[in-house]
């Protein structure tokens, strides 16, 4: 691979765009903006999930059984 076809990439031009100035932290760099529009979609069923997760925990803490 030649030094320049990562520039190709749309995401990896865009990390390089980043970094122009100067380190960054990993976080600066981790497109955390894309996701934000997901973050609707999933918010009701992880929280659903975390509900769940915790009535398992707290039915296996009742009958003696704890968690591993």
């Amino acid at each position: 691979m030649h030094a320049f076809d990562v520039l190709h990439d749309p995401v990896r031009r865009r990390v390089l765009e980043l970094l122009a100035d100067g380190e960054q932290a990993s976080g600066a760099v981790s497109a955390d903006a894309w996701l934000e529009r997901f973050r609707h979609a999933w918010a009701q069923p992880l929280n659903a999930l975390a509900t769940e997760l915790a009535r398992g925990r707290r039915e296996r803490r009742r009958s003696g059984k704890e968690d591993t």
